[in-house]
């Protein structure tokens, strides 16, 4: 079983973080604890960047969906896993891009 909050404190140096747009100290740090969890909740070829140029603030994820899963319940549990690792939220899905 997935435990997001065990992540967040790997990822925060021991501590659960405040949550806020920027719960990392960096994009390479987000990047590892999204990977992580989807990983450890069972989805497979996860890959997890950010954008560049004007859209350097972007996350996106690729990954394949699990055993009998629509695209639409892949987005939205990837989406509901991603926000609560990072604190993004607002427009746009805190500007996640899942594909």
């Amino acid at each position: 079983m997935i435990n997001i909050d065990q992540i967040e404190r790997e990822a925060n140096n021991g501590t659960l973080a405040q949550k806020g747009w920027r719960v990392h100290d960096n994009h390479l740090g987000e990047t590892v604890a999204v990977k992580k969890a989807l990983i450890q909740a069972g989805y497979t070829n996860v890959r997890v960047k950010h954008g560049r140029g004007t859209a350097w603030g972007w996350l996106a994820i690729y990954a394949d969906a699990k055993a009998g899963q629509t695209w639409q319940d892949k987005r939205i549990d990837i989406l509901r896993i991603t926000k609560r690792i990072t604190g993004r939220h607002g427009e746009y899905d805190g500007e996640i891009n899942v594909h």
